[in-house]
């Protein structure tokens, strides 16, 4: 797969996911969620502390599925702007290579 094609595949993704911003609930279970007040219908997803062997880390956890959809969509601007300064610099390399060989 190319490195077009992982970019293609997360910004659907993003796409497609509950809009945010998302936050989470902090306590004996972590709720993310999708818009500022926490309410039944716009979980994104639960991580309960009861299975403390497998989820000893869900606050953690909560916060990082939280801010993924702001940090991947951070995370494709600035791909996104690095691309294109590496084809100007490439452009600029192309001419002064033509121009001093």
């Amino acid at each position: 797969m190319s490195n077009d094609d992982t970019l293609q595949q997360i910004k659907e993704a993003l796409a497609a996911a509950t809009p945010g911003p998302w936050s989470y609930t902090k306590g004996y279970c972590s709720e993310v969620y999708a818009i500022e007040e926490p309410r039944s219908d716009n979980w994104v997803c639960q991580l309960w502390y009861k299975d403390e062997e497998n989820m000893s880390n869900y606050q953690n956890n909560a916060h990082l599925i939280a801010n993924s959809p702001t940090w991947l969509q951070w995370a494709i601007q600035r791909i996104e702007a690095l691309e294109r300064q590496n084809q100007d610099l490439n452009g600029y390399l192309e001419a002064a290579h033509k121009r001093w060989g």
